[in-house]
């Protein structure tokens, strides 16, 4: 576990953090020819280090479309609630 986290540490300080994650993605579902879970997906999705039609995701049968409209929704909205948070932290 340690080796592990060490790795992420590591690969967000070269700034190489997406090409782990695809890396660990791949060795550990997708050659071993496993749906990598929908939490993990939309852990990835929600976080913008990947986008819901990104070809890792491709290979796999479950739609997260309802996960990619939802932060596009977001997104078109300007976030209100940060919004909100700023202004509130500048009063």
């Amino acid at each position: 576990m340690l080796r592990f986290m060490r790795q992420i540490r590591n690969s967000i300080l070269e700034n190489k953090f997406e090409d782990f994650v695809l890396r660990f993605l791949r060795e550990n579902y997708q050659n071993q020819n496993q749906q990598i879970p929908n939490w993990i997906k939309e852990a990835l999705i929600y976080s913008n280090l990947l986008t819901s039609n990104h070809e890792i995701f491709m290979s796999c049968s479950s739609s997260l479309s309802s996960v990619g409209e939802e932060k596009e929704e977001k997104d078109k909205n300007g976030d209100s609630e940060k919004d909100e948070m700023k202004e509130e932290k500048i009063k």
